[in-house]
């Protein structure tokens, strides 16, 4: 991703799904120890994965002759912010499971969490291309300016909103046969769940991908506390919810939170526009 080659990784990515496939239906000829044995099949999907990426950097390292010091010193206080923000999006972002844990029971938690893997394609689209985008981006900035930066990621968004909600109304109309043939579970309220959750992937999308233009420009530190804002919105709020929309309230809380989020990357994006120049090309070609 540092020296925008996603070609590299997208190839990366298919030997680790090829052998993750193939490792899950052999897993399922077998008749115990299964978690052991997917566990193995992650570690080995990984491996081959790693052995890929590897193999593209051998041919072609990407980084200057000489001493990288100047360049650690330069992303180092970027880093730091980065990990408290990823720290704390975790926490609010999967913080969720144990709140429902503590409020509800663990039966909550596995009918959220089922919902949500019905989700998974979405959810997945949106982080697979958000880091592929990340380096096009760093590429549109310095060569086209913020302006032309925000309107190919505006592009994106639409196109991917507009695939995903075609997925959202085949699980729509298919929910009823996927639960009971698939998964094999009765969920309560999992129609409601299935609205929130997707609800919360168009929300992850608009904005992780607004969030390119604002990692692009370096503004780490504002995200990490806005970040922080969000997350202590979504628990409070969740907390309250759980207690008049059952496990739904998790969701209600998440959505919430999410919106919060969502308007503080727009509003930060904005003013970033505003202080941007024309043709301005301030972009971090480290990242």
């Amino acid at each position: 991703m540092i020296f925008k080659r996603p070609e590299a990784v997208l190839v990366s990515d298919l030997f680790y799904v090829a052998a993750l496939i193939a490792g899950v239906l052999l897993v399922i000829t077998l008749p115990t120890l299964v978690a052991v044995w997917v566990t193995l099949a992650l570690c080995a999907a990984a491996w081959l994965g790693r052995v890929s990426a590897n193999r593209s950097l051998a041919r072609d390292p990407g980084w200057q002759d000489g001493s990288a010091a100047a360049y650690w010193r330069e992303l180092r206080p970027l880093g730091q912010w980065a990990v408290v923000g990823a720290s704390v999006y975790w926490l609010f972002g999967q913080g969720y499971n144990y709140i429902l844990a503590l409020k509800l029971d663990a039966t909550a938690v596995a009918h959220v969490n089922a919902i949500r893997l019905l989700l998974m394609p979405a959810f997945l689209l949106t982080v697979g291309i958000k880091g592929l985008l990340l380096p096009m981006a760093v590429r549109w900035l310095g060569e086209s300016g913020y302006d032309y930066l925000l309107k190919q990621l505006t592009t994106f968004i639409l196109a991917l909103g507009a695939l995903s909600c075609v997925y959202y109304v085949l699980l729509w109309f298919t929910a009823d046969w996927v639960l009971a043939n698939v998964l094999q579970k009765e969920i309560p309220n999992y129609r409601l769940m299935l609205v929130l959750w997707s609800l919360l992937s168009l929300i992850n999308l608009v904005r992780d991908l607004y969030l390119s233009a604002l990692l692009v420009r370096r503004r780490f530190k504002l995200t990490a506390r806005l970040v922080a804002v969000a997350a202590a919105v979504t628990l409070s709020v969740m907390w309250i919810m759980l207690d008049h929309f059952g496990a739904a309230g998790a969701l209600v809380g998440l959505a919430i939170g999410e919106l919060v989020f969502l308007a503080g990357v727009v509003w930060l994006v904005l003013r970033e526009r505003k202080l941007s120049l024309p043709g301005e090309g301030q972009a971090l070609e480290t990242l």
